[in-house]
């Protein structure tokens, strides 16, 4: 009887050795196959925002004109623009780190550098004496003239004339791809593409083309008297960062479910099957 006993009992440790052994083995297999598939978790964007007034050195006016900023991460380059309004701007740019770095600039001429600050909120007033958009209004000047006369018979006359001569004026006919962009003549809104500007005075002028997504354009263009241009951009989509998904860090795909099931399955059987083996033995 006592060998009987000792029988059954290393019988019984004999199965729970082997479905431990596969246990362990169907574990090791399904943490093997869910740690390849978990992805690199990447911290979303932070943010960063800059405010202040911005003016010219030599008093010009920078109303109404467009400033951009840039920030260079290692995902790509995030940039957003503003109007400046009354010598004041608002901007909102976003990164990752501080060794981001910053740039902001108007009608693509470098105002300053910065470094980018998580969650940052920073006043920032500039000075700028860029001579590229500093520019004062030209004066505007007249004629004049006078003429006179002498009469005979005892008497005389005399008279004088002035006058200013009207410049003549041109037209500038803006399109762009794709369409409707907005369209600023010297920082002052004036529609959206296409568009024709009619009644133009002769001069130079700045042109900023503007589209939400894509990147901004300017061109210097010369308009002389009677003149009709044309000015025809292509614009070019802006990268920006896309905001990373949320991890689901206990999803696995179909195939990993299938694999996991059929593990599970085959677990359960050979539990069964060794357990009904060994009670008919332990029967006989």
């Amino acid at each position: 009887m006592g060998l009987k006993k000792r029988g059954r009992k290393n019988k019984d440790k004999r199965l729970i050795l082997i479905t431990s052994i596969f246990l362990i083995l169907a574990l090791f297999f399904l943490f093997y196959q869910l740690k390849i598939k978990v992805p690199i978790f990447k911290a979303p964007p932070s943010f960063h925002e800059i405010y202040g007034t911005i003016t010219c050195s030599n008093s010009a006016s920078l109303e109404g004109k467009i400033i951009n900023i840039s920030v260079t991460t290692q995902s790509g380059i995030y940039s957003n623009t503003g109007v400046i309004s009354n010598n004041f701007y608002d901007l909102l740019a976003q990164g990752f780190s501080n060794t981001d770095s910053i740039i902001m600039s108007i009608e693509n001429q470098i105002i300053t550098n910065l470094t980018f600050t998580p969650f940052g909120y920073q006043e920032l007033n500039i000075t700028t004496a860029n001579s590229n958009i500093c520019i004062l209004p030209q004066p505007s000047g007249g004629g004049s003239g006078g003429s006179g006369g002498s009469g005979s018979g005892g008497g005389d006359s005399g008279g004088g004339s002035g006058g200013s001569i009207t410049p003549l004026t041109g037209s500038i006919n803006v399109t762009s791809t794709p369409s409707g962009a907005n369209v600023f003549l010297n920082g002052i809104f004036k529609g959206i593409t296409p568009l024709i500007l009619k009644n133009v005075a002769s001069g130079t002028y700045t042109i900023n083309i503007v589209k939400e997504n894509y990147q901004n354009m300017t061109r210097t263009l010369n308009l002389g008297s009677g003149e009709s241009k044309k000015l025809d951009v292509s614009l070019q989509q802006e990268s920006r960062i896309e905001l990373p998904k949320p991890i689901d860090f206990y999803k696995i795909t179909s195939n990993q479910k299938m694999i996991v099931s059929l593990i599970l399955i085959g677990l359960l059987v050979l539990v069964f099957v060794f357990s009904f083996i060994h009670l008919k033995k332990r029967k006989q």
